[in-house]
């Protein structure tokens, strides 16, 4: 699917109301331009695709929450996620989806910018992040690599350039974190004996927070456990 205008989607999220809906493995949607739609690009169990070039922008007449997603990756794996323009919508979701790459991609004035859930093997390299409620957040997620991303002025709620939920296995090098709430935010992170998080390279500037490190609970218990 190449080249199209695609405006006005239904408002219902239980309906995955979208501009379009990929639902076969190896389908390729580039440079096309979505408008007023409640989800952009819903990849759904349609793994091998190709998600390129395309403009896509939410129902701005909707708050943020009621929003959908503008790209969201269901169990959907080996995707490639590039080159992309996200604004005025909600997140950039990639669920239970392993071994998929969101590389250039500029995503800016949403909630989540980027938003790992279950999802093993991800790079992300080379975005560009502008003005989100938080940057990148990766949660229950192992093996995720995060190399050369610009992300800039995040001062939501929580304020996060990068934030970690109980992940494992994680790069990060060479990414400028500049003038955000906090740079980075890591909870149970990492999650399991023997895993990593390791920083490296990283430029952290006018941040009001560099870095806020929390522990999980199950360290909680375990440290109350030995006292």
């Amino acid at each position: 699917l190449r080249g199209f205008e695609i405006r006005g989607s239904g408002i219902e999220p239980d309906l995955d109301h979208s501009g379009v809906t990929i639902t076969g493995v190896n389908t390729t949607v580039e440079n096309n331009r979505l408008r007023d739609v409640l989800f952009g690009i819903f990849v759904s169990q349609a793994g091998q695709s190709v998600v390129r070039g395309n403009d896509i922008g939410g129902k701005v007449s909707l708050d943020e929450g009621r929003r959908g997603d503008a790209i969201r990756l269901w169990y959907s794996p080996d995707v490639l996620v590039e080159d992309n323009v996200v604004h005025a919508s909600r997140d950039t979701v990639i669920g239970y989806s392993q071994r998929c790459t969101v590389r250039g991609n500029r995503i800016e004035n949403g909630r989540y910018g980027i938003h790992l859930m279950y999802t093993d093997g991800v790079d992300i390299e080379r975005n560009i992040l502008r003005g989100n409620a938080v940057g990148i957040y990766v949660m229950y997620s192992t093996g995720v690599t995060m190399i050369g991303n610009d992300i800039r002025g995040h001062r939501g709620p929580s304020g996060y350039a990068l934030g970690f939920k109980d992940a494992d296995r994680v790069r990060v090098e060479e990414n400028l974190l500049i003038d955000n709430r906090t740079a980075v935010f890591s909870e149970g992170t990492p999650f399991q004996p023997g895993g990593f998080a390791r920083f490296e390279k990283n430029v952290f500037a006018f941040n009001e927070q560099g870095v806020v490190v929390a522990p999980s609970p199950a360290m909680i218990g375990e440290t109350l456990a030995k006292h």
